[in-house]
């Protein structure tokens, strides 16, 4: 087996590049010691196996953070059979810089310049072979949305794995005589690394005239892409941050509005259709059956269907956001306003993914700054509403409440984010979770959107709620089925457990109504499953919901805020162990109560 090693500065594709190659998903874990994520994918090339490792991005090797230190170790100790080096065509000068810094490890390697469609655009164009006979590696130049270059990348990479190589620095004449007096005693990497130290400023001087050697092969107008960006970040961050903020925020809530009218129409057709389907089929099988059908997948399953397009919508916002390089923009802007509650931008960042999905949220948080405001960030995440619970805050507001949708809708999604930034003030009195005094917010360049791309993301995360509802919400549901249909004394054994440990719930409001306690539980698997289980539950038993608002609002904010689903706490638990999933799991239940209960002691006031 060989090992790929995939290095590169920040958003330079390099993730991208291993998905194209390995055509699947990459496999994440935590380097070792550290909190930073891991990602590896394997495939089988002419009967060779490739190990591809994508390693953290840098700018350099100055040791100042985990992902320099993690890199340097790794190429240092590790010693992988080729280094695929992926460079932005559109930002070559830096990427070139540590290019040049890498071919200093002596280890083969495979330039891939990437993003080769926004650089034609740009009147861009690179003479790869000078280019490669000057950095003395081979260059290849193309996109990772390109299939026709897969297969010669694959081959160039076959090629220099375990080659020997010699590296010499790119040093002009006088220099070069300097640097001869260390490689005529050593070896290429100590000889380089001897020369550095000893002659720092001219090492310096050096690189960069060495970076500016290779610049020579590229032609066209090479600074307006920096220009493009300097001017769009000019307005957006300078003179018209609030414009941007409030195009974001209208352009959510567009999407938001369109998102429920497509969902109220998938609705009505999936219970249509479901109901077909019984109607048809119900005289087929016996009773218990056709009730089974009804309650579990009618009632419980058929319902959340509906919200399909609302989930698309949400995702693609993100997407689109992500995508185009406006997230990041998006973080920087809100890092003064996150520090008055004692976190960052980059915490800003990891929120907003979570209101798709905490899961990948969690791993998000494994880049940020150092292990305090990872850790405190991780801990705040399950109290982001995620689009399980804004599609059961969706349901439930569409059934309880028939006025004021959308201030109830803005209640329950902000609930939890009005939970992480008093929790964050709390915490900040704990040593081990005070913010960083300055944030480096790195600023990728703005993307032109390849809609089709962002379509197939899009899709695929909506796909995994469909295989959610299906697979996990069957079992779920059908499981509290048959706890309903085991009596003991004439009542069924989910009913009687609810009833039993009501006294806990009875100071929210809801306690006196025992199938909204018996639809927490399921939650814990999903957090669709708390409103299946509860349509489940409620046309098995005739048992009504409650009239009141305040005890609906009250299970409403209850359920936004409470512990998160198992996936949330198994991710929690692969970054950070076992026991700070624990912790936040505990942490969860106890704010999502205290909050709960202030808020029911409020309303009932009015």
């Amino acid at each position: 087996m060989k090992v790929i090693a995939f290095a590169g500065e920040p958003n330079t594709g390099k993730s991208s590049w291993i998905n194209k190659l390995a055509k699947s998903k990459l496999m994440t874990g935590n380097w070792g010691g550290v909190t930073v994520e891991k990602k590896e994918a394997l495939l089988l090339w002419k009967q060779i196996e490739l190990h591809l490792v994508d390693l953290p991005g840098v700018t350099g090797f100055h040791g100042q953070t985990d992902e320099e230190r993690i890199t340097e170790t790794y190429l240092q100790k590790e010693h992988p059979d080729c280094i695929v080096m992926v460079m932005d065509g559109c930002h070559l000068k830096s990427s070139l810089r540590l290019c040049i810094k890498i071919r200093n490890f002596q280890i083969p390697m495979v330039g891939l310049i990437n993003f080769k469609d926004e650089a034609d655009k740009n009147g861009i164009h690179i003479e790869l072979e000078k280019l490669s006979r000057r950095l003395s590696i081979p260059v290849m130049y193309g996109s990772s949305f390109d299939d026709e270059i897969r297969e010669e990348v694959l081959d160039q990479i076959i090629r220099q794995s375990n080659k020997q190589v010699t590296y010499r620095p790119l040093l002009n004449p006088m220099a070069d005589r300097i640097f001869e007096q260390y490689a005529r005693f050593h070896p290429m990497k100590q000889a380089i690394e001897l020369f550095e130290e000893h002659h720092a400023d001219t090492a310096l001087d050096e690189l960069e005239s060495a970076v500016n050697s290779c610049m020579r092969y590229c032609t066209g107008n090479l600074q307006q892409c920096n220009d493009k960006t300097i001017k769009m970040d000019t307005f957006l961050l300078q003179k018209g941050k609030g414009v941007f903020l409030c195009a974001l925020l209208s352009m959510f809530y567009l999407m938001l509005i369109a998102g429920l009218k497509l969902s109220e129409g998938c609705t009505f057709f999936s219970e249509f259709v479901f109901r077909v389907l019984l109607d048809v089929f119900s005289s087929s099988f016996p009773e218990s059956i056709s009730l089974y059908c009804e309650y579990v997948l009618l009632s419980g399953i058929g319902t959340l269907f509906g919200f399909v397009p609302l989930l698309f919508v949400l995702h693609l916002f993100h997407a689109v956001i992500e995508e185009s390089g406006l997230m990041a923009r998006l973080a920087l802007l809100m890092d003064h306003i996150m520090r008055m509650f004692h976190l960052t931008g980059k915490s800003f960042l990891s929120f907003l993914i979570a209101h798709g999905c905490n899961v990948p949220a969690v791993i998000h948080s494994t880049s940020l700054e150092n292990e305090a405001i990872r850790k405190k960030t991780a801990l705040l995440i399950p109290f982001c509403c995620c689009s399980a619970r804004f599609a059961v805050l969706i349901s439930f507001v569409n059934l309880i409440f028939r006025k004021k949708k959308m201030i109830l809708l803005l209640i329950g999604y902000s609930a939890g984010l009005f939970v992480i930034l008093v929790l964050s003030l709390c915490m900040n009195w704990i040593k081990n979770f005070q913010v960083p005094s300055q944030t480096i917010i790195q600023l990728p360049s703005y993307r032109a959107l390849q809609w089709k791309t962002l379509f197939m993301k899009t899709g695929y995360q909506c796909l995994d709620y469909i295989q959610k509802i299906v697979y996990v919400l069957f079992l779920t549901l059908s499981g509290l089925w048959l706890l309903m249909n085991i009596e003991i004394h004439g009542t069924s054994l989910i009913e009687s457990f609810s009833k039993s440990v009501s006294f806990l719930f009875a100071p929210l409001g809801f306690g006196k109504h025992w199938i909204y306690i018996a639809s927490l539980f399921p939650g814990l698997i999903a957090k669709e499953a708390s409103f299946g289980a509860l349509m489940m539950l409620q046309s098995i038993s005739n048992a009504s919901l409650s009239s009141e608002y305040s005890i609906n609002l009250s299970y409403l904010i209850y359920l936004m805020t409470t512990v998160p689903c198992i996936m949330t706490l198994s991710a929690l638990k692969q970054r950070y162990g076992r026991a700070f999933a624990v912790k936040s799991g505990l942490l969860s239940l106890c704010i999502s109560t205290v909050f709960t209960w202030m808020m029911y002691q409020f309303i009932i006031l009015f």
